[in-house]
Order: C-alpha cells, then sequence, then structure tokens
C-alpha cells in the first residue's frame, strides 16, 4: 500500500509547486496578452498583496540574472514579479469560469514575469494597440466592478449586410448603437465563428440591471424569423465577474490579424477611452505601492545593450535556473 501512495503524493507536490515563467518579450501572441493581464491582476485584485500583509496570494519582486529585458528600473537594473499562492492561481483568484488566452499560466501555483511586462503595460495610451486598449478599459470596469458582458448574434439580414465589409460594421450599426451609450461607457469587437457566423461581444460600465442592457441590445442584433434562435442564442447580457479576463475573449480572435486590421474591429465609445487614459494612472499608483516599481511611462527605457532580445534566439534561453527544475516551466 505504501509505494502505491507515494509516487502519487509525490506527483501532486510536484503539480502544485508547479511554476511558470514569461520572459520579456514573449514570442507567441497569446502569453503576450496573458502576461499584460497578469500585470493588471495583480495590481488590481484585492486577493493579490504583498507578502507582509499575509494575503491569499503573494506578490514579490527580485532581481535576475541580465536576459532579455529591456524596460528597467534603471537604479535596481532586470527584476523579476511573481504571484504564488498554495493551490492554482486561477481558483485562489476566480469563483467563476474565466477565460484566459494561456491558461496554463494561472493553472500553476506560481508565475514570475519579467518586470519588462509592468513597465511594458503601463506605458502611454497612445503607444498602444487597439487590443491593448481594450484591456486596459476593462482594468478599469474590474476596478469598480460594475461591468455587463454581453454577446450579439445578428439576425440574418443583418449579418448579410454586415459581412459585405466588416470593417464597416460599426459605422453601419451607430444609430443601433445610441441607446447603449446612454447607460454607460462601451466597448465591442467583431469576430466570426468558426463556421464563419459575423457577431459581437461587448462590455459596458453600468450599475443598470443586465435585463435592460439585454433588452437594449435587440436593435443591434436585427430581427430573426427564427424564433427559437431568437429566443436562445441571438442575445445574451449579464454581470462580468472578470471584465480583463473577458475582454481578452473578446479580442482572442483579433490577435491573429494584423494591428491596423484589428483595430478596424473593435468599437470603444468617447467615454470608455477617457477610463482607460485614467486607469493608467491607477495602475501607476498601485506598481509603485505593491512593487517600488518607477518607470519613464512614456516609453523611454534603459535598453541594455549586452542582451538585446534576438528574434532569432528564445530569450528565455539564458535564464538561470529556468530548466533545471522539474517544476518549473518558461512559458514563450
Amino acid at each position: 500500500m505504501p509505494s502505491t501512495i507515494t509516487p502519487l503524493r509525490a506527483a501532486a507536490t510536484t503539480k502544485a509547486n508547479n511554476r511558470k515563467i514569461v520572459t520579456y518579450p514573449a514570442m507567441n501572441s497569446k502569453t503576450h496578452q496573458g502576461a499584460q493581464a497578469i500585470v493588471a491582476i495583480s495590481l488590481l485584485h484585492p486577493d493579490v498583496q504583498p507578502v507582509v500583509k499575509r494575503p491569499l496570494v503573494t506578490l514579490t519582486i527580485q532581481n535576475i540574472n541580465p536576459t532579455g529585458t529591456v524596460y528597467t528600473n534603471s537604479s535596481k537594473g532586470p527584476q523579476e514579479v511573481t504571484m504564488a499562492t498554495g493551490e492554482d492561481l486561477k481558483r485562489a483568484l476566480y469563483k467563476q469560469p474565466i477565460y484566459f488566452p494561456k491558461k496554463e499560466l494561472l493553472q500553476a501555483s506560481e508565475v514570475s514575469v519579467d518586470a519588462s511586462y509592468y513597465h511594458y503595460t503601463l506605458r502611454n495610451w497612445d503607444t498602444k494597440s487597439a487590443v491593448e486598449k481594450v484591456m486596459m478599459v476593462a482594468s478599469a470596469i474590474d476596478h469598480t466592478q460594475d461591468g455587463v458582458s454581453f454577446t450579439v448574434n445578428f439576425g440574418e439580414r443583418r449579418r448579410e449586410t454586415l459581412q459585405v465589409d466588416p470593417r464597416e460594421a460599426f459605422r453601419k450599426l451607430r444609430n443601433e448603437l445610441m441607446p447603449l451609450l446612454c447607460w454607460g461607457p462601451v466597448m465591442m469587437t467583431l469576430e466570426r465563428s468558426r463556421s464563419g457566423i459575423l457577431h459581437l461581444h461587448g462590455l459596458i460600465k453600468t450599475n443598470a440591471d443586465p435585463k435592460l442592457i439585454k433588452g437594449l441590445l435587440w436593435n443591434l442584433a436585427g430581427h430573426s424569423p427564427n424564433l427559437a434562435f431568437r429566443n436562445l442564442h441571438q442575445v445574451h447580457a449579464e454581470r462580468c465577474h472578470s471584465a480583463v479576463c473577458w475582454s481578452l475573449y473578446m479580442t482572442k480572435d483579433l490577435l491573429k490579424m494584423d494591428a491596423a486590421e484589428a483595430s478596424k474591429r473593435i468599437y470603444m465609445s468617447h467615454e470608455s477611452t477617457r477610463l482607460g487614459r485614467e486607469q493608467l494612472g491607477v495602475l501607476r499608483d498601485a506598481a509603485f505601492r505593491k512593487l517600488g516599481i518607477e518607470a519613464e511611462w512614456r516609453g523611454r527605457s534603459r535598453i541594455r545593450q549586452a542582451h538585446k532580445p534576438s528574434l532569432r534566439i528564445p530569450v528565455w534561453s539564458a535564464r538561470v535556473d529556468a530548466s533545471t527544475s522539474p517544476a518549473c516551466s518558461v512559458i514563450h
């Protein structure tokens, strides 16, 4: 009996101690986006705090040996930020199901991110891509916990009209958008299902009942003679438990597109833009308060020329102890 139980316990311990490392810059768009999301989550989630506060999830920062790091606190050199907990991070941080582009990052008990991602994520608004701006606005909604997420599947006739040129969809829908804008900052993304059907996902910052928001979305959806489709599948709206993670789902298909093309599939109201700009200040304050991270947020950085990342050689190849531990893996 003991010989049967021991290996199982050993395997469980290895899994529980599993550590994921994200270097900068990631060579995979999902990892790149996931690292930025981890920055936002670590700075805003109330259960993620420095060790001295004895939180559910600890947040620590330490110096590391030079690697591909390009953004640094000039006086401290390359650093690494770690979130850690006794169980997997996803279970510790979220009680409801969430979407995450690189799910293994939150399935670990410990994830370490090159501090360059903090500097990169918190750089000025005007230097961000449209997809990155969506996550920043969502971070603001997470901060106040008053978001409603929604999905709209267009009726047949509206779908045919929009399919001609999806890049013009939001211009064509501007009249139908007006009632929604009266209830708060709105942003939406347009994407195709695996079968090629055009639909949209969105997020609105509002304290209104999700049923009210759903009612406002029917005009946007367009009429469908298919009663079962209309009643069961055409419009969904619910209180959002993690706006950041929902924004990652909203933009999952846009990651595959050129940045200019992706921007044409995103609608962001003026109030949402204002919200995103203001949120940068909130996150920067949190970065200093929790981690002591300061940076020249305009995008200027101290570049360590001797360790400039190569597009051909993975930047994690020089990471000390990154591959020597069986319970440690580098995500790139």
